[in-house]
């Protein structure tokens, strides 16, 4: 999530690319963006109270701070696909 709030990919497609092809996660998942979509379905609000705990606890760790682009998600419950497909369409 944080690659993308932070303009280093430009869709969470690039990103699932890129763990797929250069970081060896299972294809078979799609990529952490695509397996967040669809196999974690309903569960983004626990991995966001974990990154939360995480955070807290190792508050001197800042890969554990959730980054703005999941508390929206959680707090819209939407998808980060739907989500990022509104925040990408522009407004005429």
């Amino acid at each position: 999530f944080k690659i993308l709030e932070e303009g280093i990919a430009l869709s969470p497609s690039d990103v699932d690319a890129v763990w797929v092809n250069g970081y060896g996660f299972p294809k078979w998942r799609g990529g952490p963006m695509y397996y967040a979509d669809n196999d974690l379905e309903g569960k983004l609000p626990y991995l966001l109270s974990r990154l939360e705990y995480y955070y807290n606890k190792y508050p001197n760790c800042p890969h554990f701070k959730p980054s703005s682009l999941l508390i929206e998600c959680v707090e819209k419950d939407i998808s980060l696909s739907k989500l990022w497909k509104n925040k990408m369409t522009p407004i005429h």
